[in-house]
């Protein structure tokens, strides 16, 4: 399967999401399709051996044009230049200004020829095609689209609309033999301009508006450059980043973009990482060290060697996870889509049983009825309901993004926001994850400490779990220059340690519950275990032969903020827990200093996921907050999984909310970051709906006139973007 990105032209409200997503379903070819209503984006997994012709094809059938996004370099644009909508804009503005300016007039007792002229019927009809027809073509296509797939959308509420208040117009002027008349049957022209010109400037403000809720987004995608310069036999060669391989080496000056996670051969330079570690600082890069795509080389000269391709850097993977979580939908939004697609409907009957409520009223056909009938048709806007949520998501996303917090999708973002319990794994979460050594205790006198030591070097040098890469860590200075062994076997253990086999010899590296399953004796030493273990410290025992030979006390340091992150949470009304495989001592040990609510010591691997499984059953969502493999069931597990990107590789996939930098404080600035979000979600949605719920019956009883109700429901869809703008991400 592949997955390419489109940005669609032509979307104007969730209807318009809804054709083109059932048209390019129905393609055999693809998984799964995501639109982003807020971003004019869509998403498609599809299989390998098909061709992006036929999604574009399958768009265009349903009315739209596509076009492939390649390299995650898109922009929040639309179908037109926004100069030249500007100019179109202005130009229904312009045109009915005449219009109007005769109504007033003539209101105002003014009854000369040049206020006879703006009243010709001609004139008006001639002014009034251009705009309805020509400046407002896109409300036919849009109308047609929508009629072809069986979708009323909001085009249809418009054109119906205003080709009322065209028809009626002419069959007027017709009564009125086409002569300019202050006592004749009224001319409507200037009703159906007005609404054309009004929701044109409506959908340029909106559209404005939507590009400036990309903007964070675009800002991420900026910070790599579209080309790169190869280095090659003493010679730079400048090539677009999708043609330089891995392995390659590329130049960077002083005050460019690294584009490519890669490793600095020579040179030295002053790196600004602030994008992915907020650390105001630059850090000095120099050869060996590893530097990452989007950073800034501030001062300095570097050659740097290429390690992933330019769609497989950290950034790209953080732009990309920021662009699922903007176009997959929340439980929420999905409601909202369905009642979306009866609102138009809705809206027409509505429009229908108004007409014939006034004409009973008026106890026949009275020019009125049509008139409100009308008004209801335009001052209905189901694109405040179809952007209240993808705005909102698309705003916190992109703005968390920048301060190091990737929601993985809109889902789990709605999930957090309804979080009240969080468990903690220890190590690497609640500790700094800097587990040092603290002493080799023997127990078998054939072993000497050296040798003890080497073994457990070579046994953690390949582990991935914190505490083993921590131990290694420790020891490097000791056995660098030491050939590593070759292991004949070699298996991690989660929740337990590792088992390996070297020259015949069987090695168990891991805590008390290893040596428990494998039937090796650890009573005779568990009087000194305990006190390390209640001062905090963790026991790693080591057997060879189903001997146990030695056991090491490693240390690790409470993180500084965890405890004020804590108390933060507390102060939420989230209940906390700690979720460790060490010991209950040592569990407890670090808890009590943190004062958590529950600790629990000694929990293996599927463990772990069933606790999460219950404490589901009790609270509305509950998340984890895990590093290692032996997490990785757990985040599964949970309501919705958070790790950092210092985690495993297993860790990060598993997880819903990736954090970029290592402060444990970010957990809680992610809950608050949810929280806001959702609260705004609703409260767009509120509005939403009170604005329609309020506005029809107004527009139905007469009270509001229909270009006031055009503009009205142009301002309840910029209303909504410019109150997702406004959500505060700090």
């Amino acid at each position: 399967m592949k997955t390419n990105d489109y940005q669609i032209i032509g979307m104007t409200c969730s209807n318009c999401v809804v054709s083109i997503t059932n048209q390019v379903r129905k393609l055999p070819i693809v998984k799964s399709v995501e639109i982003n209503l807020a971003l004019n984006l869509m998403t498609v997994v599809f299989v390998e051996e098909a061709n992006d012709s036929q999604i574009i094809k399958a768009v265009k059938k349903a009315g739209y044009t596509a076009k492939l996004v390649k390299n995650n370099q898109f922009q929040a644009q639309f179908d037109k230049p926004m100069i030249l909508k500007i100019v179109q804009v202005s130009l229904a503005l312009l045109l009915t200004l005449p219009m109007w300016l005769g109504m007033i007039l003539a209101i105002s007792g003014v009854h000369n020829s040049f206020v006879l002229f703006l009243h010709n019927p001609w004139f008006q009809l001639t002014i009034t095609s251009i705009v309805q027809f020509i400046l407002g073509a896109r409300f036919y296509k849009e109308f047609y689209n929508g009629i072809k797939s069986r979708k009323a959308n909001m085009a249809f509420l418009v054109v119906v609309g205003t080709l009322s208040a065209y028809g009626l117009s002419i069959y007027n002027a017709w009564l009125n033999n086409w002569q300019a008349t202050m006592s004749g049957e009224t001319l409507y022209f200037e009703l159906s301009a007005t609404i054309i010109a009004f929701v044109l400037l409506g959908k340029l403000l909106e559209e404005g508006a939507k590009t400036r809720t990309g903007n964070a987004l675009n800002q991420l995608i900026k910070l790599v450059p579209q080309t790169a310069f190869v280095l090659k036999s003493g010679q730079t060669t400048e090539k677009p980043l999708e043609e330089i391989q891995v392995g390659e080496q590329i130049a960077i000056k002083a005050g460019g973009s690294i584009p490519f996670d890669g490793e600095v051969i020579s040179g030295q330079g002053s790196v600004d990482e602030s994008m992915l570690t907020g650390e105001s600082l630059p850090v000095l890069k120099g050869q060996g060290d590893l530097v990452s795509a989007g950073t800034i080389n501030q001062t300095g000269y570097l050659i740097v060697q290429v390690n992933k391709l330019v769609n497989q850097s950290t950034l790209a993977q953080v732009i990309e996870m920021v662009k699922t979580a903007q176009t997959r939908k929340t439980q929420l939004q999905l409601i909202v889509d369905k009642i979306s697609g009866y609102f138009v409907p809705i809206i027409f009957v509505l429009a229908i049983i108004t007409l014939i409520g006034w004409t009973i009223y008026y106890q026949g056909w009275n020019q009125i009825s049509l008139v409100r009938a009308i008004t209801v048709l335009v001052i209905a806007c189901p694109c405040a309901l179809g952007l209240a949520t993808p705005t909102a998501i698309l705003v916190v996303t992109s703005k968390s993004a920048k301060l190091g917090i990737i929601f993985k999708s809109a889902d789990s973002l709605e999930k957090l926001a309804k979080t009240d319990f969080v468990v903690f794994d220890k190590t690497g979460t609640l500790t700094q994850g800097q587990i040092q050594l603290q002493e080799v205790v023997m127990i078998n006198a054939d072993y000497s400490k050296v040798q003890i030591e080497e073994m457990v070097f070579n046994l953690e040098k390949q582990s991935e779990h914190s505490i083993g890469l921590g131990i290694a860590k420790s020891l490097e200075s000791k056995f660098s220059q030491t050939p590593l062994w070759e292991f004949d076997e070699y298996h991690t253990l989660p929740s337990f340690g590792l088992k390996a086999k070297y020259q015949s010899q069987e090695y168990l590296l891991g805590n008390q519950n290893l040596m428990l399953e494998n039937k090796i004796e650890t009573k005779k030493v568990l009087s000194k275990t305990k006190v390390y273990e209640e001062q905090g410290n963790t026991i790693i025992y080591l057997a060879i032969n189903k001997t146990l030979i030695a056991f090491l006390v490693v240390g690790d340091k409470i993180k500084p903020n965890a405890k004020e992150m804590l108390e933060q949470l507390k102060a939420l009304k989230i209940s906390t827990a700690m979720l460790t495989g060490d010991s209950q001592r040592t569990a407890l040990a670090i808890g009590t200093q943190l004062q958590m609510s529950e600790i629990m010591g000694e929990v293996k691997i599927t463990q772990k996921a069933g606790e999460i499984a219950k404490k589901r059953q009790i609270y509305n969502s509950v998340a984890m907050v895990g590093d290692g493999i032996n997490d990785a069931i757990a985040l599964n597990e949970a309501d919705v999984g958070i790790t950092f990107a210092n985690a495993t590789d297993v860790a990060i996939s598993s997880s819903d909310v990736l954090i970029l930098r290592d402060d444990i404080l970010n957990v809680t600035k992610a809950i608050i970051i949810a929280k806001k979000t959702y609260r705004k979600i609703k409260a767009n949605l509120f509005w939403a709906f009170f604005y329609n719920v309020l506005a029809i019956p107004l527009a139905a009883f007469g009270l509001i006139f229909p270009e006031l109700g055009a503009l009205i429901m142009v301002l309840s869809s910029i209303s909504v973007i410019i109150n997702s703008l406004f959500l505060k991400v700090k």
